[in-house]
């Protein structure tokens, strides 16, 4: 099939088609929790200071954990809106997180597990690739190289390999080192945690971790092939967000871990066992 629309020029980008009801609900839940935030804000009941500010960091913390969670877990809409709702609360009620993990994290998903139905384009991997470097430097983050260079190499050696995902992985691997020798590395926040954050934040990855090793066949196509999604790939993928969200130090302006990205975990986790326990009834 020759592709169409957007995907002419990327390979990655997923746009929201509103002819699905679940886009569609989307496309309403996004601006209700920004205007939530921005109520809010106004009234003094939220953490985050300002009120545009406050409305726009709920917006993109809410469409970005849903499109996060959509590529971790294909064949579960409610774990989705599931990681939206986790997420949403975390920026009302425990202060405002960064968002840039969870959009780091969505677009190595996407290299990995090809949810299009189609291999990331040159352009795509220069385009992704300077957005990790800067997201590193940004985030003061250096592991967060390690993860991209463990994305594009699984996209180079599984099914309908792209060998030349090498070259962008050693240059994400590169400049993790550089930054490391210049700014050191900080300890994971997960490290640092105490008490029941600590073994809450255990609990999540290890049941993530379970998760992927148990997800199997799949139903959800790509979006241009409509071919079924390959398994080990969406493994890959999961596999690469977990590893973000679990070397993530203490990011500058945050008291303790990101929880954007682990509103994702937990969603994903909670939708499986949500959909097991409808199954067994």
């Amino acid at each position: 099939m020759q592709p169409a629309g957007v995907y002419r020029y990327t390979s990655i980008a997923r746009p929201v088609d509103p002819r699905f009801p679940s886009n569609k609900a989307v496309l309403f839940a996004v601006p209700a929790a920004a205007l939530l935030a921005a109520l809010l804000s106004a009234l003094g009941l939220s953490q985050s200071t300002g009120v545009a500010s406050a409305a726009l960091s709920t917006a993109l913390a809410a469409f970005g954990a849903w499109a996060l969670t959509r590529e971790l877990s294909p064949d579960d809409d409610p774990a989705a809106f599931i990681s939206m709702a986790l997420a949403v609360a975390a920026q009302l009620w425990l202060g405002t997180a960064s968002v840039l993990p969870v959009f780091v994290a969505l677009v190595l998903a996407r290299v990995v597990n090809r949810s299009t139905g189609m291999h990331a384009r040159w352009l795509d991997s220069v385009l992704v690739t300077g957005f990790v470097i800067w997201a590193m430097s940004k985030l003061a983050d250096p592991l967060l190289g390690v993860a991209a260079c463990i994305a594009f190499f699984l996209d180079a050696s599984l099914a309908r390999p792209a060998r030349f995902q090498l070259l962008f992985g050693m240059i994400c691997l590169i400049a993790s080192m550089a930054l490391v020798m210049q700014d050191g590395v900080a300890m994971p926040a997960l490290a640092d945690a105490e008490g029941i954050a600590f073994w809450l934040g255990l609990g999540i990855l290890s049941a993530f971790c379970i998760r992927l090793l148990t997800t199997a066949r799949l139903i959800s196509v790509g979006d241009m092939s409509g071919m079924p999604l390959n398994t080990p790939r969406v493994r890959g993928g999961m596999f690469v967000v977990a590893l973000a969200a679990a070397q993530a130090p203490v990011l500058h302006g945050e008291s303790a871990m990101n929880l954007l990205l682990w509103a994702c975990l937990a969603g994903t986790v909670t939708g499986a066992v949500a959909r097991t326990l409808a199954h067994r009834a």
